[in-house]
């Protein structure tokens, strides 16, 4: 059986789900002054995917807590007041206390699987990406300790298929590494050259 955190919140009329999507957009262009999605994602280290889905109301009631989450760090809101938003309680949303999401540096690489790569530059690129997924496999049940691509990534089928398929052959560790490398070189590609990467394309 899938953990609170990985099962979707289907229980929420579909005119909400896009009162919602109204709303975040609202939030980031009025709030946060990003009037880019491509932008915004790419700085914020969300799946562009899931914030245009979200925005556009694309497919309501399959999000997971996991995906929600994500979202509401990103958009710099609190997750209850999302919740919340959803059960009608609120039509307003919360803004999250504390310092914007920052980014990464190689201080932050305790805890994390070492990197397969021989290149700090990259690594330190890598990094948020790396973090993000890497939190997302401890939050799996412990006894799940090779978790399939829909595990991990149940809001995001390249992805998913991604780990499936050729990262099947790496280690765990490099495998996390591998995803997040895609990750911020397809969030680098929509975000324009060298966006966020301090890398020539690597």
């Amino acid at each position: 059986m899938p953990s609170k955190a990985q099962r979707a919140v289907t229980d929420v009329p579909p005119e909400r789900w896009g009162q919602l999507g109204k709303a975040l957009q609202a939030w980031r262009e009025d709030e946060l002054g990003y009037q880019a999605r491509i932008r915004f994602a790419a700085d914020r280290y969300v799946n562009i995917r899931l914030v245009q889905d979200l925005e556009k109301n694309y497919r309501p009631g399959t999000y997971t807590n996991w995906a929600l989450q994500d979202a509401a760090q990103a958009y710099k809101i609190t997750y209850e007041s999302v919740l919340a938003f959803l059960d009608g309680k609120t039509d307003e949303l919360a803004r999250a206390e504390g310092a914007p999401a920052r980014r990464f540096s190689s201080t932050d690489m305790a805890g994390l699987p070492p990197s397969p790569f021989d290149d700090p530059a990259r690594d330190a690129a890598d990094l948020p990406y790396v973090a993000a997924i890497w939190e997302r496999f401890l939050d799996l049940p412990r006894r799940v300790t090779e978790p399939s691509g829909a595990q991990m990534f149940p809001d995001d089928t390249d992805d998913a298929r991604a780990w499936d398929g050729i990262g099947a052959r790496l280690p765990l560790g490099d495998r996390v590494w591998f995803i997040a490398d895609l990750r911020r070189r397809a969030a680098s590609r929509h975000a324009g050259p060298n966006a966020g990467t301090g890398t020539n394309g690597a």
